[in-house]
């Protein structure tokens, strides 16, 4: 079986080793890549910075050193890019999205958020619906995009001769437009994560997974 992978960065190593020693082999084709968006981002006067991805730590580690507040991380990676650039980080959350993550954190905490303000650090898109949480738990949330996703348009030729048996794997909506062109009936599709089951939920073959680890 060829797994198709189509994430911006490279899959880890480690996944693709278990999978060749399974006798399978992995292709990292990216759908997407990302594009700063410049903005200009003053985090004075907010009391709290959830970070969405690894890429928005990256682009904002230098206003995130300098914040006197509290700073959460949506996953492990997120946070590790945080670290390695001296940022303290107070939360740490599974991965699978802001949602859950202050749901979580609001059960730790017997009901109440300590935060009044939150910087939204993140991509320019998301699925998150930034306004429901802002009033379910009472604060005021300011969405910072410091970067967008653009289609790569990879080359029609090179996708079509890859060989067959093949599981495509897709990790947001994007993503799965990019590519719905190359897909095959026989083509077996892997959706991880909410946008990329509501782009592919009319795929032949397709499964939804949990949301995969950054």
């Amino acid at each position: 079986m060829l797994f198709i992978d189509t994430r911006i960065s490279p899959p880890d190593k480690r996944w693709v080793e278990s999978v060749t020693v399974a006798g399978n082999t992995v292709v990292h084709i990216p759908a997407l890549e990302c594009v700063p968006t410049d903005i200009s981002v003053d985090l004075d006067g907010f009391d709290a910075a959830f970070v969405a991805s690894p890429r928005a730590a990256k682009l904002l580690s230098d206003e995130l050193a300098h914040f006197k507040g509290l700073v959460w991380a949506v996953g492990k990676a997120t946070a590790l890019t945080l670290r390695e650039t001296g940022i303290q980080v107070s939360r740490v959350g599974d991965a699978s999205g802001a949602s859950t993550f202050f749901a979580q954190l609001v059960k730790e905490l017997d009901g109440k958020l300590p935060v009044h303000r939150l910087a939204w650090i993140a991509a320019e898109e998301t699925t998150e619906n930034r306004e429901e949480m802002s009033q379910v738990y009472g604060m005021e949330i300011v969405h910072f995009p410091v970067y967008r996703t653009v289609a790569t348009h990879p080359d029609f030729q090179t996708v079509s001769i890859l060989p067959k048996p093949r599981t495509w794997l897709f990790y947001s909506g994007k993503a799965v437009q990019c590519f719905k062109a190359y897909i095959d009936g026989a083509d077996c599709v892997e959706l991880h994560g909410r946008s990329a089951a509501i782009a592919g939920a009319n795929l032949l073959n397709a499964v939804i997974k949990p949301i995969a680890p950054e």
